[in-house]
């Protein structure tokens, strides 16, 4: 097993196969192994050790918490029970600056940062979890705690929803981060821990809280439910009821649409329905020539405009996850493609991905050079179809794609962009 230019040491076989062939106990031939094994040691202690992250944040023990908790809930084992409880005896006695702020990070004894808005809401989560599994009632005081506190800091008076930070703190612009990724968002959690506590208290400050959260970011939701899991989640306790002695809430099979639609206020209709690309983008069909010759060669195009602050994906696209603009012809007639030029792609920048991406925006235009079978008879250039896949951006998500079949006409009419 070659590393680099000296190699590392490796044994193949197993040290009783070892010992077998050479007629010795395994004791044996691991006893002539030690004297070894410390010379190794003390040559590999002389090495640059590898960075290790040691720290302790109380947000992701909140999750830590919820999960053991859980667990021990669902198999009766009390062992799991064990760590959690000792998990929130640690964060409840370590990471708190007094009653009133939870802090970030623990490391070496050092306590360090004022928590952000999803580490309350992470452990409080953690705790109405432990609340459930043990029945104590001194975790669910804790857990009203730390949502006081969370309101207190980092709730928007205006819009409804938490900021992540501070709105004391003296920042350039206060932000919030409603979307679901590889963990749920500060502002999901907390709306999901708010409808728990209005089910299990009964106190209809934690609804309406719950409520309002859930209204700021419905138009959202309703655009990109898939950004938001968590948090459609919390729509379903909030309109369909939790069952607080129960390990799951009660089932539903009501559509997203009707679930947002109970977030809207009594006479806005509810929330829009759900976009997708062909949203922002209007797209129309050309063609070059009136009538199709045999044999002919001849050009069509189509025309993308896409609405601002919007752009669809260049082909080819930049990821696997996304939907490149394609073009394709529709006939029954023996047409053969030549070629598609697709213009090219713009360079930009989104939240969701760490490198950039290329992309159309404003106008794009895909054009193809068709021909005509040699044996087909001559025919109206009207009987030719385009059609179009694009999935439409923005700076923070990706609409579900859209594949429009457009009639062609010709390029002289409405307009030539050749």
């Amino acid at each position: 097993m070659p590393e680099g230019d000296k190699g590392v040491l490796y044994m193949p076989r197993s040290l009783a196969d070892v010992a077998a062939e050479r007629g010795i106990e395994p004791e044996v031939l691991d006893g002539q192994l030690t004297p070894l094994r410390q010379r190794l040691l003390g040559v590999r202690q002389q090495r640059p050790r590898p960075l290790l992250d040691t720290k302790i944040l109380s947000g992701w023990n909140g999750l830590m918490i919820d999960a053991y908790a859980y667990g021990s809930e669902v198999l009766g084992d009390e062992a799991y029970q064990a760590t959690a409880r000792q998990a929130a005896a640690f964060v409840w006695q370590r990471l708190r600056d007094g009653d009133t702020r939870l802090q970030r990070s623990f490391r070496d004894g050092v306590v360090g940062h004022d928590a952000f808005q999803d580490d309350y809401a992470f452990l409080a989560r953690g705790l109405l979890s432990l609340y459930r599994a043990t029945h104590d009632p001194s975790y669910l005081g804790q857990a009203e705690q730390l949502v006081a506190n969370m309101d207190r800091l980092f709730w928007d008076d205006g819009d409804g929803g938490y900021f992540m930070t501070d709105r004391s703190e003296r920042l350039i612009a206060l932000s919030k981060h409603p979307y679901d990724g590889a963990i749920a968002s500060g502002n999901s959690e907390a709306a999901n821990v708010l409808v728990e506590l209005a089910a299990i208290t009964g106190r209809e400050g934690y609804r309406t809280k719950a409520q309002q959260t859930l209204r700021a970011f419905a138009g959202a939701m309703s655009r990109n439910a898939g950004g938001f899991a968590r948090m459609v989640l919390a729509v379903h306790y909030n309109l369909h009821g939790y069952d607080a002695a129960a390990v799951v809430p009660k089932a539903s099979r009501t559509p997203l649409a009707e679930l947002l639609a109970g977030l809207a206020p009594a006479g806005t209709g509810g929330v829009a329905p759900l976009l997708n690309s062909g949203d922002f983008v209007r797209a129309e069909a050309f063609v070059s020539v009136d009538s199709l010759l045999p044999g002919g060669s001849f050009e069509v195009a189509a025309r993308l405009v896409v609405a601002s602050g919007w752009h669809i994906n260049a082909n080819p696209a930049s990821y696997d996850f996304l939907i490149p603009t394609t073009l394709e012809v529709v006939s029954d007639l023996p047409v053969e493609t030549v070629r598609i030029d697709y213009p090219p792609a713009h360079i930009f920048r989104p939240a969701f991905a760490d490198d950039s991406v290329s992309v159309y925006t404003d106008t794009a235009i895909v054009q193809a050079t068709l021909r005509l079978g040699v044996a087909a008879d001559p025919v109206s250039s009207h009987r030719l179809s385009l059609t179009l896949l694009f999935q439409a951006c923005n700076d923070v998500q990706c609409l579900a794609s859209t594949q429009v079949t457009l009639p062609v006409k010709a390029a002289g009419a409405g307009g030539s962009f050749w």
